[in-house]
């Protein structure tokens, strides 16, 4: 059964955090909508979301931002977008 058939069987009331790494390959790979859902099925306060993902294109980080995150959300960049990693001798 999946998480998000969880959702809609039992309310989740006390879920305070949700925290989904690689969250542009899960969106990709079509699992938005089963995020909404899981977080349509959060009773009283919505939890606190975290996504992570070291290749988020624009188009699918605008998506997160308006189906799931919201118009508070926070974006923490770590470096230069767009480059590759150089070694550090």
């Amino acid at each position: 059964m999946k998480l998000a058939q969880l959702a809609e069987k039992f309310k989740l009331k006390d879920l305070g955090y949700m925290v989904i790494d690689e969250a542009d390959k899960l969106c990709e790979m079509g699992f938005l909508e089963q995020l909404e859902t899981i977080l349509k099925h959060c009773e009283g306060d919505q939890p606190s979301k975290f996504l992570f993902s070291a290749t988020m294109q624009p188009g699918i980080e605008d998506h997160v931002r308006n189906s799931i995150m919201g118009e508070k959300a926070l974006r923490v960049q770590v470096g230069i977008r767009n480059t590759t990693a150089q070694a550090v001798d």
